[in-house]
């Protein structure tokens, strides 16, 4: 079920598209031409994540399957300075890391920090690789002239879901517990909230 809170507080938001989309809509005979901006921005006041809790029956271990909830809101801007309401949209990024991690010290590990560099280099044996993907993209119709448009994506905008720091927090043979921290990166490589879930990886 979709989960989608609106905030009526434009300026503070900041953009995660520095990209405006010129069209031309169907124009009645008779009506002056206008013309519109697809605008959009990013959320910064709310994290949003959606945890679901497996449960690994052959380890009795509890693993978590985040989806990270980046949410937007789009509105059109006419020629005549007038703007349509804003329709918000929401895109659901999920994370896939290394688990992974052959002969280290536990105890070492939980004094120390990472931070992401094309992974988290654990030591010359342990690279924590990280990927996010794209698992659902909402559409979004709005009024313009009598009908409705529809927007997409490439047309929708999302931002970058980034990884930035790890730190293990927990020992428990032959789990290893942590924190990684990350962010959405808008298109100008700007990161705008930042969120923490916890991470599981296995000592073999």
């Amino acid at each position: 079920m979709k989960k989608i809170i609106i905030f009526i507080m434009a300026v503070s938001l900041i953009a995660c598209n520095a990209e405006n989309l010129l069209f031309a809509p169907v124009i009645k005979s008779g009506q002056q031409p206008l013309t519109y901006q697809l605008e959009q921005m990013h959320f910064v006041i709310l994290t949003q994540i959606e945890h679901l809790i497996c449960i690994d029956t052959d380890s009795s271990s509890e693993i978590g399957d985040y989806k990270f909830l980046d949410v937007h809101l789009a509105w059109l801007k006419f020629s005549n300075d007038s703007t349509s309401n804003y329709y918000p949209y929401e895109i659901t990024h999920s994370v896939a890391y290394t688990t992974d991690l052959k002969d280290v010290s536990a105890e070492d590990l939980l004094t120390r920090a990472f931070v992401y560099d094309n992974g988290f280099r654990i030591d010359s044996s342990n690279l924590v690789e990280v990927n996010s993907q794209i698992e659902s993209f909402d559409s979004v119709s709005i009024p313009a002239n009598g009908t409705e448009i529809e927007f997409t994506a490439p047309e929708l905008k999302c931002c970058e879901l980034v990884p930035l720091n790890l730190k293990f927090t927990k020992h428990n043979y032959p789990y290893l517990n942590g924190i990684m921290t990350l962010a959405f990166k808008d298109l100008n490589g700007n990161l705008s909230e930042t969120m923490e879930f916890p991470v599981t990886f296995h000592l073999i």
